[in-house]
């Protein structure tokens, strides 16, 4: 029985037992359900949620009691909905095992437990598994892909062709998609690939200049992929041709631009190449590879060298689908397509095991999805020396981070020490994590080692200062915090810090006042520095100034517990004290959210100060 929205139930009615109706009555339900949310691709979670499942299950419970009973067909519904339980609850080899006993009991072929099955093998990257799975149900695959069902098997199999270097049969498959989805433009791209993979640039040209005809609005990409394909083959003045009328279509397409601009270093055109990397590195900063090609520009003696490198590399990418379908599981990542996206990495990994970069991105895929315990499982098999290897290990770190996995992230950093062991964004990190971590000492030696590395910078001062600060080292911290200030006068926070910590341990207050004001002349309207300058004056027993200067860092931040607890004292001092205790009350109230844990305490002081005076 065809499992995929076409439900035929027996004439022998009588075949069934009641229990075996009963679980077939929930599934044709379960199939009308999900065949409007493309239930061959989705599984139970579009089928329903946890409402549906629960009721699978009990009717699943039900019909194990009658299983002598139950008829073959029902036999193989009732073992599908075992392993669509296992696939939502991703217990992949029980989810395998239960489609297989599925298949046993089948009495027709099942469109959608085979590719249930063929997915779970191309996970498993036994290729030749999945395909024998997906040939028993070609020609229901192609006859119901006519009404636009099965598309999604076909595309599996058309790329596990593809990966088997099947190229004929993988073409035949992507020419039959085309004509059934002429506007999908991955079908044009991935076929346009298996032409260059052998060399047929004319022919893979030829199909992209179809795309072109047939979705106008992918001209950008299919103009993008003539020019790669322009490129490969030498032909750089035709790829410039076509890199340009793709950047015109898309100007802000990063990709796009990058390319262009290698192409137009590789005609020796260096100073227009530079122009566009400093274009996107102007509206994004982070692009690490625009960077790294304006860097490779700069440096005359290699600029030469590095292009042709990029040109040989590239030509070898084309000799190979693998770098075409990772950039289509990048576009559908970008588009939070997740599970297509996985199906693309799965099949460069079931020919590529060790390529670590398409591991790294099925690990985001899968955090993207929700399932971060599948995430770090893949970053653990990319192993030390591969090319990801460190990028791996800071993911797995961000992933335990976010579960409060200290310790977990904290061996994770150090494992991408181990490979980059000066790396001081990686010490920083591995610092910070510490350091959240409640391991303050040992954040404090991460940081001399930063510090020892890189000695010109304030900021590593300034967080060395902090975390001394937190350990209560005061000497140790105005003296990090001055050496901030010789390496960077201009440091705003650490002038704040030494002005507040001469002010509150009541030492040096002329020195905190000028401390102060230098901090204030670089950031005249910070609310912070002001309070700090009013309690300077409180110190000193200036205490109209420093009501002037509590009122000016009030106006601009009315919710810091601290601002609130200074006013109320420097309100006890000029002798208002119903409003002191007026504004004690609404320190309280924000005290929670300080990031000084011992603010609510003084206010609770400070308000029994003022009772005890009107006694």
């Amino acid at each position: 029985m065809n499992y995929l929205c076409r439900v035929e139930v027996s004439p022998h009615k009588n075949f069934l037992t009641r229990e075996s109706q009963s679980v077939l009555f929930l599934f044709v339900i379960y199939l009308l359900v999900g065949c409007s949310s493309r239930a061959a691709t989705t599984g139970i979670t579009n089928a329903g949620g946890t409402f549906e499942k629960n009721i699978i299950e009990e009717q699943i419970a039900r019909a194990k009691g009658a299983d002598a009973e139950v008829a073959e067909t029902s036999k193989s519904y009732y073992y599908f909905l075992l392993g669509e339980l296992a696939l939502h609850r991703e217990r992949y080899d029980e989810a395998l095992a239960n489609y297989k006993l599925a298949s046993e009991h089948e009495t027709e072929p099942a469109p959608v437990l085979r590719s249930r099955l063929a997915q779970l093998y191309v996970r498993k990257g036994e290729l030749r598994l999945a395909l024998e799975e997906l040939d028993k149900i070609s020609d229901l695959a192609v006859e119901s892909s006519v009404h636009g069902e099965n598309l999604d098997v076909l595309r599996l199999k058309a790329g596990i062709y593809a990966s088997l270097n099947n190229r004929d049969k993988a073409v035949e498959i992507y020419r039959q998609l085309i004509l059934l989805e002429p506007e999908n433009q991955d079908n044009y791209v991935l076929l346009s690939s298996l032409y260059a993979q052998s060399s047929d640039y004319d022919k893979a040209k030829a199909v992209l200049e179809e795309l072109i005809a047939a979705s106008p609005e992918a001209s950008a990409l299919a103009y993008y992929y003539i020019a790669r394909i322009s490129e490969s083959r030498g032909a750089l003045e035709e790829a410039e041709e076509f890199y340009a009328k793709a950047v015109k279509l898309n100007p802000d397409a990063e990709a796009i631009q990058i390319d262009y601009a290698r192409t137009l270093a590789l005609r020796d055109r260096r100073d227009e190449a530079i122009e566009k990397c400093e274009s996107i590195l102007a509206k994004n900063p982070q692009n690490v590879v625009a960077r790294r090609l304006l860097g490779q520009l700069l440096w005359e003696g290699q600029k030469f060298e590095e292009a042709l490198k990029e040109l040989e590399e590239l030509r070898s990418l084309e000799k190979d689908p693998t770098e075409t379908r990772l950039k289509i599981a990048l576009i559908k990542l970008e588009r939070k397509d997740f599970a297509g996206a996985e199906v693309e990495l799965n099949l460069i990994l079931a020919v590529h095991p060790q390529n670590s970069t398409a591991r790294y991105f099925l690990a985001s895929v899968y955090t993207g999805m929700g399932k971060d315990e599948d995430a770090i499982n893949a970053l653990q098999q990319i192993k030390p020396g591969q090319k990801m290897f460190v990028e791996s290990r800071v993911l797995v770190a961000y992933l335990a981070k976010q579960k409060k996995q200290f310790d977990i992230a904290a061996k994770a950093i150090e494992e991408a020490l181990s490979e980059k062991t000066d790396d001081i964004n990686l010490l920083l990190y591995l610092a910070s994590l510490q350091r959240e971590a409640g391991k303050l000492d040992e954040a404090v030696g991460l940081m001399k080692r930063v510090i020892a590395l890189d000695k010109a910078v304030d900021r590593h001062y300034f967080t060395l200062g902090a975390i001394y600060d937190e350990l209560e080292k005061p000497k140790e911290a105005m003296e990090a915090m001055r050496k901030s200030i010789e390496a960077n006068p201009s440091n705003a926070d650490a002038l704040n810090y030494l002005g507040y910590s001469l002010a509150e341990r009541g030492e040096a207050l002329g020195e905190a006042e000028r401390f102060i004001k230098r901090a204030l002349e670089i950031e005249p309207n910070n609310a912070y520095y002001i309070d700090s300058l009013g309690w300077v004056y409180f110190k000193m027993g200036k205490y109209e100034e420093a009501l002037e200067q509590l009122q000016l860092a009030i106006k601009a931040v009315s919710d810091d517990a601290v601002i609130l607890e200074h006013f109320a004292e420097i309100l006890i001092k000029l002798g208002q004290r119903e409003k002191a205790l007026s504004v004690f009350e609404k320190a309280l109230m924000f005290a929670p959210k300080s990031d000084d844990g011992q603010v609510e305490i003084r206010v609770r002081a400070g308000m029994d100060k003022i009772r005890k005076m009107k006694q």
